[in-house]
């Protein structure tokens, strides 16, 4: 066999890389570099985003208990349950609904500004209609002014006895009526 010189004497050298070397080096390169990128932009990004804003409604407790307000066409129906005014206009007719024990009754303090149209109207809410002890009274705003109806809502009689007890709790309910301003 013939003596060749070897032509790659000085890449093995240690004093200069080999292609092995560069190969590991643009590696390397190609993945620290979008990494260290996406580090930044995500600390500039987070440093700079909006803080979000907390409603002060969200923070606030439920009410307890609220009226439920219904409107059947002309016709309002409430199912009371505080002692808050409520407002309606001057010719309104509004229901009152209940549903709790015997011996519930709802009356006019003053018949000037709400009267009452019929004591046992036909039931409008079909959830309610047909349940036992439940009672309708329609009013009328006749007046302008203040009325207030005291109702009361009967005995409580609880299953699986039966037996009713003889405390009734009762609430006194505002009515502010306001004329409706005229259309010409």
């Amino acid at each position: 066999m013939a003596f060749t010189a070897r032509t790659d004497d000085q890449a093995l050298s240690a004093g200069e890389q080999g292609p092995d070397a560069r190969r590991w080096l643009t590696i390397g390169a190609s993945v620290l570099i979008p990494v260290t990128l996406g580090a930044i932009a995500t600390l500039v990004l987070y440093a700079t985003h909006p803080t979000p804003v907390i409603p002060t409604t969200a923070l606030s407790p439920a009410p307890v208990a609220a009226d439920t307000r219904i409107t059947d066409g002309a016709l309002l129906i409430i199912q009371p349950a505080t002692s808050e005014q409520i407002k309606i206009p001057l010719g309104q007719e509004f229901e009152i609904i209940l549903q709790t024990g015997p011996g519930q009754k709802v009356t006019s303090n003053d018949t000037a500004v709400l009267a009452i149209v019929t004591p046992n109207p036909p039931c409008h809410v079909v959830t309610l209609c047909g349940v036992a002890d439940g009672g309708e009274w329609t009013f009328k705003a006749v007046g302008r002014g203040v009325g207030y109806l005291t109702i009361s809502f009967g005995r409580s009689c609880p299953p699986p006895s039966g037996a009713c007890s003889s405390a009734h709790t009762g609430l006194v309910k505002p009515f502010a009526v306001y004329t409706r301003p005229q259309t010409s």
